[in-house]
């Protein structure tokens, strides 16, 4: 989902497992509990800092994606931002209440692709900077997930080895 507020909608429809696929608002941690009370809540954080002013505020884990840029340039995290990604890391492990997840993309610019190859191409590389990832944290995280979504690579492209979700629109 979007949104917490269109996660609150999902759960009232008995969804369990919600992941909010936009960056985190800490200033919303109340309903972040009651979220997390009641269901397994996925948040996505974009920067640092974000879970320290959470951290104190939570009743209930919630499991965290760290965003990651593979190209949209509007959100997310370098892959290659080896520190950024340390530092998200000792901000998660700073608290019993976050659970790290994975690492979740949104290939956004594959929309404005104007060929069926483009978005391929996008798919790719988008793919290609995320198992990257996994591999290199692998042996930190053995469990970690890797979640991509967008809606012209999830209705045109067939290769998704290595990835674990898919979140098209």
């Amino acid at each position: 989902v979007s949104s917490l507020q269109m996660a609150e909608y999902f759960a009232r429809d008995g969804w369990k497992d919600i992941t909010v696929a936009f960056p985190l608002n800490y200033l919303e941690a109340d309903l972040i509990n009651r979220l997390a009370s009641q269901l397994k809540l996925n948040l996505c954080v974009t920067a640092q800092g974000t879970l320290s002013h959470l951290k104190d505020k939570l009743n209930h884990p919630v499991h965290i994606y760290i965003e990651i840029d593979t190209g949209y340039h509007r959100t997310g995290i370098d892959p290659k931002d080896d520190k950024s990604i340390s530092n998200l890391f000792s901000e998660i492990a700073s608290s019993p209440n976050f659970v790290f997840e994975g690492f979740l993309s949104h290939a956004g610019h594959s929309y404005k692709c104007k060929t069926r190859n483009h978005i391929q191409h996008v798919h790719d590389e988008e793919v290609n900077q995320m198992v990257a990832l996994r591999e290199k944290y692998k042996n930190l995280f053995p469990q970690l997930q890797l979640s991509i979504g967008d809606t012209p690579s999830a209705s045109l492209c067939e290769n998704f080895y290595g990835i674990d979700e898919m979140r098209p629109g």
